[in-house]
């Protein structure tokens, strides 16, 4: 069970940091102390499958990213993808101005990739 704490604390740590979502972000987001979720974060222990559940719906996750042990190395491609739902909120509340610049840019690198 030792393992299991680890790894949900290191991967509980990660998204919310990737989130930026505080310890007491996510106290107040589930109705818990503090303490409660410091315990988490210290992999002291671990939560319920409601909690868990909960979790999930919070950082926009799913239940293996907090579950399963992950390299130390982070690919790049699943971070992209564990931001993909942030990145189009944050892209939707653009002006169309910067959405053009944002598109420019995204279609220079690809030609950069090609070459």
């Amino acid at each position: 069970m030792e393992i299991l704490n680890e790894t949900f604390a290191n991967n509980l740590n990660y998204y919310m940091e990737i989130r930026k979502k505080s310890q007491a972000d996510l106290a107040k987001a589930l109705g818990v102390a503090t303490s409660t979720v410091s315990y988490w974060c210290k992999g002291v222990k671990i939560p319920r499958a409601d909690k868990v559940a909960a979790i999930c719906r919070f950082l926009m996750i799913d239940m293996n990213d907090l579950l399963t042990e992950k390299s130390d190395v982070p690919n790049f491609e699943q971070y992209m993808w564990d931001n993909y739902g942030v990145m189009l909120r944050t892209f939707g509340n653009l002006t169309e101005a910067d959405k053009r610049i944002v598109i420019d840019m995204v279609e220079r690198l690809g030609r950069v990739d090609d070459e």
